[in-house]
C-alpha cells in the first residue's frame, strides 16, 4: 500500500454520496471511511457496497471533528505521510488529489493544502477559494458564489482552508494536534488552520486543483467584505 496520503471519507446517513465520493477518488489512493453512527439501515446499504476498504463504525455521530480525528488516529498509526479529509458530499478526482499532494510538498512548511471548491449544482460558482479571517475574527470564504473566471489563478497562503476538502501533513498533525472537538460542527477547520498559523505552518490555496461540493446552496448571500 502507499503509505503517501489516505483519504478519510466522514460518512453519516449518505451512502449514495459516499460511494460516489469513492468511486470519484478512485482505486489508485487508500480510502478509509468513517462511519459516524449512521442510523443502521443506512450503515448496512454503505457496508455490503465496500469491498476492500477499511471502515471506523462510530456508535454515534461525533461531529466533524470527532469523526475525523477517529480517522486521523488510524492514518497516523499506519504511517502515512499526508491525510486528505473528504465530506462524503465532495467530489475529487485522483489526479486532482496528486497534483494537490505534488504542490504542497514543494514547501516543507505547508501544513494544509485546499483546493478551489466550486459548488456541485452550480459547477461555473465558486465556493470557496482560501478562507479569510476578517480583523474583526469574522471568517469567510473567498470569491464565494462568484462565477469562477480565472480571477483566483495563484497559489498562495490564506488564513485557513474548507474542510469539505483538507489535506494535512502528517507531521504537522502531530506537532499541534488533532481537531478540537468541541467545536463538534463548523469553525473546527478554522481553529485548526489557526492553531497551525500560530505553530509556523502555511495553510496554501491550490486554484490548480479542483472540487466540487454539495454544502452551502449557491444562493446564500454571503458577509459584504
Amino acid at each position: 500500500m502507499n503509505q503517501k496520503v489516505l483519504a478519510i471519507v466522514l460518512n453519516w446517513n449518505k451512502p449514495e454520496d459516499t460511494l460516489r465520493c469513492l468511486e470519484t477518488l478512485g482505486d489508485s489512493i487508500p480510502r478509509l471511511v468513517v462511519d459516524n453512527g449512521s442510523a443502521p439501515e443506512s450503515r448496512a446499504i454503505l457496508l455490503k457496497s465496500i469491498q476492500g476498504i477499511p471502515v471506523i463504525e462510530l456508535p454515534e455521530n461525533r461531529g466533524y471533528a470527532g469523526g475525523n480525528n477517529a480517522g486521523i488516529r488510524w492514518a497516523l498509526e499506519h504511517g502515512f505521510e499526508w491525510i486528505l479529509l473528504i465530506n462524503d458530499d465532495a467530489l475529487l478526482k485522483s489526479s486532482e488529489l496528486f497534483r494537490l499532494l505534488q504542490i504542497a510538498e514543494t514547501d516543507p512548511l505547508v501544513g494544509f493544502a485546499g483546493p478551489l471548491v466550486l459548488h456541485a449544482e452550480r459547477e461555473d460558482l465558486i465556493q470557496s477559494a482560501g478562507g479569510v479571517l476578517s480583523p474583526l475574527w469574522e471568517a469567510f470564504h473567498r470569491g464565494q458564489n462568484q462565477v469562477n473566471q480565472g480571477q483566483y489563478s495563484q497559489h498562495e497562503p490564506v488564513d485557513w482552508v474548507s474542510g469539505c476538502v483538507l489535506l494535512a501533513r502528517s507531521e504537522m498533525i502531530k506537532e499541534i494536534g488533532l481537531l478540537d472537538e468541541s467545536f463538534f460542527l463548523y469553525e473546527e477547520e478554522l481553529e485548526w488552520c489557526i492553531r497551525a498559523r500560530r505553530a509556523g505552518w502555511k495553510c496554501l490555496f491550490v486554484p490548480e486543483v479542483q472540487a466540487r461540493h454539495a454544502g452551502v446552496r449557491p444562493d446564500y448571500e454571503p458577509p459584504p467584505y
